[in-house]
């Protein structure tokens, strides 16, 4: 009996063991996978400077990015700068206060992935300057060309949607630029003459070897195309650059709510 009450207690001493074992490393392959995701992911970031109606930079402003119900928020440095990071890719609504000031609201503020939103200067007026309401509301509006990387060009979901080739990716990125061709009866497009197999494809932050041919139109959130001054971070590729993002939450969140 003494034999058989030690042996059972052995066995579920290792039993314990090994179950400690297998928790340890779903924890740390869960660690890893979130890690994996996060690097995959290609982030962008909103800056700014809060000023007064004189020009004066206005330190610790509450600065605050919201996406549907989900608030990412900052306060400006003593020099009324502020950096808003890591975003997923999206539309933003920009919500600016700061105590003696009426809040200042910028809509539709554009976060493309890889890329830095830069505000400029964002002015607000004292109390006793806006009569009517207490909130400011403008709406923010893309450059034409964006003077950091002039050889990139974006289009989001809502620009996208208004375009006859919403459902032909492959058409729509060859209309996206100049130099851009659709060898006709196939998806394989060539960037300023360059070799079959040269254009990198990159969705969701993953290296893609089929294209964009089979990808569903309306899962897209953004597309990028690089034509010159390509980033490092995508190798010695002698073709163009295809970046796509898909929809995320907050994306079919805000279109719903918009047809309502």
């Amino acid at each position: 009996m003494e034999i058989s009450s030690s042996w059972h207690l052995k066995r579920e001493a290792f039993n314990l063991l090994i179950l400690n074992v297998m928790k340890k490393a779903i924890l740390l392959m869960s660690i890893s996978l979130i890690h994996l995701a996060m690097l995959a992911q290609n982030f962008g970031e909103i800056q700014g400077k809060v000023v007064d109606q004189t020009g004066e930079a206005l330190p610790f402003a509450n600065v605050v990015a919201m996406q549907g119900t989900n608030p990412i928020g900052v306060s400006s440095d003593e020099n009324g700068k502020f950096k808003i990071k890591p975003l997923n890719p999206g539309i933003y609504d920009l919500e600016v206060s700061f105590i003696g000031y009426h809040k200042l609201v910028v809509n539709k503020v554009t976060v493309n992935p890889d890329n830095i939103r830069f505000m400029g200067d964002l002015v607000l007026s004292l109390n006793e300057v806006i009569i009517e309401g207490e909130v400011c509301v403008i709406e923010y509006k893309d450059r034409l060309i964006d003077p950091e990387e002039t050889g990139k060009m974006t289009m989001r979901s809502a620009e996208i949607s208004q375009t006859p080739m919403a459902k032909n990716p492959v058409g729509l990125i060859a209309s996206m630029a100049p130099g851009i061709y659709q060898k006709p009866g196939t998806n394989e497009l060539y960037f300023k003459g360059s070799r079959t197999g040269s254009v990198l494809y990159m969705i969701d932050g993953q290296k893609v070897t089929n294209g964009a041919g089979n990808f569903p139109g309306g899962a897209i959130g953004s597309i990028s195309v690089y034509t010159g001054g390509l980033p490092a971070k995508y190798g010695d590729t002698t073709g163009g650059v295809v970046v796509i993002e898909t929809k995320n939450y907050f994306d079919f969140y805000n279109e719903r709510n918009n047809r309502r």
